[in-house]
């Protein structure tokens, strides 16, 4: 069954992999302030890029712009980086690992700013990871950070270093531009913020699109293909192999596409009622059954390789968590727990689905002495987004 799945993901790989890569008209400029059209390929940069791939025509060699020799780069209206030698608190935002002082701890780094507003005042961002940190600059003064700082006063509470508001006070205040101490340091707020100052100052330029989270709810229905053997080390005659037994399978899923990489990323939570009943007889005329039933929980990571508009293949991995009712084998009550899942999807239209997905080996029988059973599932799922 595994070789199976195996090798439909490598057909699967093999035939779409190049047409992920999709490069968008844009352009770069050189150390030389020489503005070149080319075609880039646009990721939706969750952290900001210290490279990209371009092309000079869109079939042609594919070349790497690096922070050293690209001074920035754009991509239709929506997407522009620009290269500055800036100095940026590198303390953590993570809670787990929050400095115990107020002040930022500067380092200077050259990197690629993704614009958000431009105007008289511009705003600039910078994100790694867990670490997201705000940069501007009015006119043409040098381009500095917006200060804001999590900190541990104590073992119990945290502080917050707003001096962000003082900034903007100081540097970005005029008649009919107010600020207010519940401005938050979020892309909404501040763009807002920079958006209402230009409008009163010549006006500016928005490369800012909220980006929301897309939630699916699916109807889910299947075959699952079962395999089950059953040992018992205590006694040759009490095997007993379960080979290609098939039932049927119901559920829900709900699904949210994740806000960045091109809507390549998604999790999904699946929700369905499993049952599978089937008898055997071995070789010593010793009969075995199975009789179980359960509501399975399935979260999953999902990613998408787009063919078209309409289009698009997909691979997940999931963890399964079954919750049995009253599920024998033998008359011996199961205790299923949990364990992992793998497969492969094709989606057309948004509304259509059709997926494999496997679930590997797992003893269901291992709170037994003696017993050892090795049980395998692979399901076909249809899927009908509602929404």
């Amino acid at each position: 069954m595994k070789r199976y799945l195996i090798a439909i993901c490598l057909i699967f790989l093999n035939n779409a992999i190049y047409s992920q890569i999709r490069f968008e008209k844009g352009y770069f400029i050189d150390n030389n302030e020489k503005k070149i059209t080319c075609y880039i390929n646009n990721v939706e940069w969750k952290d900001n890029p210290v490279h990209f791939e371009y092309r000079i025509d869109s079939l042609g060699k594919t070349i790497k712009g690096t922070v050293d020799n690209v001074k920035g780069f754009g991509i239709g209206n929506s997407v522009k980086y620009i290269r500055s030698d800036v100095k940026i608190d590198i303390s953590s935002d993570d809670v787990r690992n929050l400095s115990r002082h107020r002040e930022p701890e500067w380092q200077n780094e050259t990197l690629f700013l993704k614009v958000l507003v431009e105007g008289k005042a511009n705003l600039y961002y910078y994100e790694k990871g867990k670490n997201k940190r705000f940069f501007y600059n009015v006119d043409d003064m040098k381009i500095k950070q917006l200060v804001y700082k999590s900190y541990l006063i104590d073992n119990k509470s945290i502080g917050e270093n707003k001096f962000y508001l003082n900034q903007l006070s100081a540097e970005l205040h005029s008649p009919n531009t107010s600020i207010s101490r519940s401005l938050e340091y979020k892309v909404k707020d501040l763009a807002d913020y920079f958006l209402e100052y230009n409008s009163n100052n010549g006006g500016s330029i928005s490369y800012y699109t909220k980006k929301q989270l897309k939630t699916y709810i699916k109807l889910v229905a299947g075959v699952d293909y079962h395999t089950l053997k059953i040992r018992n080390a205590a006694s040759r005659i009490d095997q007993y192999n379960f080979d290609g037994s098939e039932s049927f399978t119901f559920g829900l899923e709900i699904e949210s596409v994740l806000p960045f990489n091109k809507n390549k990323w998604s999790l999904a939570l699946e929700s369905g009622y499993h049952y599978y009943k089937s008898e055997v007889v071995n070789k010593y005329d010793n009969a075995g059954s199975i009789d179980f039933r359960s509501i399975v929980l399935n979260p999953t990571l999902r990613y998408y390789i787009f063919l078209s508009k309409n289009s698009k293949f997909q691979l997940n991995a999931g963890y399964v968590v079954y919750f049995p009712n009253k599920s024998y084998v033998n008359k011996f009550l199961i205790s299923y727990g949990h364990r992992t899942s793998v497969g492969i999807g094709y989606t057309f239209m948004n509304k259509f689905s059709l997926e494999m997905k496997y679930y590997p080996k797992k003893d269901i029988m291992f709170n037994y002495t003696f017993y050892y059973s090795d049980f395998q599932t692979l399901s076909v799922l249809v899927k009908y987004t509602l929404n």
